[in-house]
Formats: structure tokens, C-alpha cells, sequence
């Protein structure tokens, strides 16, 4: 993976991959020289497995969280499958087979907040002396905050929920998109993000490819979410031009007027 350098590695399970994540990667990348700059991820959001509440839903599928992290200056990304068998591996058994096994890290970048492990029982204060004892240097970012509000995934998928997009955005420092599939008609999400209310119209404009867009002003429909039996479609205002078939993405805009 790494040739005979080792990794600069970051963890996370870097849901939208906002402003804080992408200043974790810069970090590692800066005190990280001469390393392999790394993001080691997992498929989904844990909460999917353990069924926390508010955590089963992403921002982003997992497809497009990798191309964002490359985007933001990552070598290569390691994608662990979160399943049962991970979430019930001791934090040291993760550290020693996964983190210096498998990653072969020199230096570990973790968020303040970072717990990893059966139980999340592994924390800052136990990465602290697994690395020492290896021999690895640890880089720790403190909690960052925007109008006094924490940026976390968490919260970013609260204000998406909520319909703000604005709030979202401004912690993702990017325009938030919805992946969905257009198929004989339909506009069907991806099933495993998160959904603005349904019945709220927002304004969006239309790409068949991962925009990555920090600053934008120019949309040309309006969409809402819809309650189907066959499950939630997105419904776009009439006479829109729409691709028929295929991948999409639609901005998650400013709220339009009533549906």
C-alpha cells in the first residue's frame, strides 16, 4: 500500500466530509512528509449497524466519500466494511491489526472526539499510549466550531433533516447534494442518505456528476420528497428539463415557495 514509506493516516468515518475533516487531512498532510497520506473509512455510518437513533442515515454514499476525500488532497482510502465482526474487535486488536498491520502508520491524525473499538471504548487518552508504545506520532484536532455551533456529521445531518441547508452547507463548506437515480420517470434517492423533509421544496439544479461547488447562486428548478408505498421519491417541478436515466445529483438549495 504504502511501498516502504508508511502512511500519514487519518481516521474517521468522515460522513460529508465538512470543513473539519478536510482540516484533519491538512494537518497530516503538512507534518506528514514523506509518508503515504491515507484516510482510513468504513462503508457506512456505524449507527447503521448498531442502531443508534438520529445515526443510521449518511450524507454521502460511500462512492462519493472517497472521491471527496481524494479531492481534498488524500493519497489512497481504505474502506473497512463495518459489520459485525469489526464493531465487536477490541480497540487494541484494531490498533495493532488495522492501524499498523494493514495501514502501516507512522503518524495517526484523529478528530478530538475520535473513539474506535468494541464498545467505543478506545479514545484519544488510549490512542495516546498505543502510539507512544509503537512509536508512531499522534496529531489531535481540537473541536471546531462555527457561529458557536460544533461542526460534526451528526450535526450536519440534523440540519439537513430540519431543511436548512444553508446550516449544512456552511459546516460542509460546500453546496450539500442528494444522490438519487432517475429511472422510467422516477427519481429515486440513494437509500442510505439523509432526506430533507418531506413535502419542503428547495431549489437545486441538476448533475450527472459529483459537483463539489463552495459558492453558488444560480438554480433553475424546485424539488420536494415524497412518501410513496414503493418507498421515497424525489418530485421535480413540472415542465424542468431532467436526465430520463442514469445517476444524478440535485443541490440542496435555499427553500423555494409552497408545494
Amino acid at each position: 500500500m504504502a511501498g516502504n514509506k508508511g502512511t500519514a493516516l487519518v481516521l474517521g468515518t468522515f460522513d460529508g466530509v465538512h470543513i473539519a475533516h478536510k482540516a484533519l487531512v491538512k494537518e497530516a498532510s503538512a507534518l506528514g512528509r514523506g509518508l503515504t497520506l491515507t484516510a482510513l473509512t468504513f462503508d457506512k455510518v456505524p449507527g447503521s449497524v448498531l442502531g443508534k437513533d438520529g445515526k443510521e442515515r449518511q450524507i454521502l454514499t460511500c462512492s462519493d466519500k472517497v472521491e471527496l476525500l481524494k479531492r481534498a488532497g488524500v493519497e489512497e482510502v481504505v474502506v473497512l466494511s463495518f459489520d459485525d465482526g469489526l464493531s465487536s474487535m477490541p480497540a487494541e486488536d484494531f490498533f495493532e491489526r488495522i492501524v499498523l498491520g494493514r495501514c502501516r502508520a507512522k503518524l495517526l491524525a484523529v478528530g478530538h472526539d475520535y473513539r474506535f473499538g468494541k464498545g467505543g471504548r478506545g479514545d484519544v487518552a488510549l490512542l495516546e499510549v498505543l502510539c507512544k508504545r509503537a512509536g508512531v506520532d499522534l496529531v489531535v484536532l481540537d473541536e471546531m466550531s462555527i457561529g458557536g455551533t460544533r461542526i460534526s456529521s451528526t450535526e450536519i445531518r440534523r440540519r439537513i433533516c430540519a431543511g436548512e441547508p444553508e446550516a449544512a452547507t456552511r459546516m460542509l463548506g460546500r453546496v450539500h447534494f442528494l444522490k438519487a437515480t432517475a429511472t422510467s420517470g422516477r427519481i429515486v434517492p440513494d437509500p442510505a442518505i439523509e432526506l430533507p423533509p418531506a413535502g419542503v421544496g428547495f431549489r437545486t439544479k441538476f448533475f450527472t456528476k459529483l459537483p463539489v461547488l463552495e459558492d453558488f447562486g444560480c438554480y433553475d428548478a424546485s424539488f420536494w420528497v415524497v412518501d410513496r408505498s414503493g418507498g421515497q421519491e424525489l418530485v421535480i417541478e413540472p415542465g424542468s428539463c431532467v436526465p430520463s436515466e442514469g445517476e444524478l445529483y440535485l443541490l440542496f438549495g435555499p427553500r423555494s415557495g409552497p408545494v
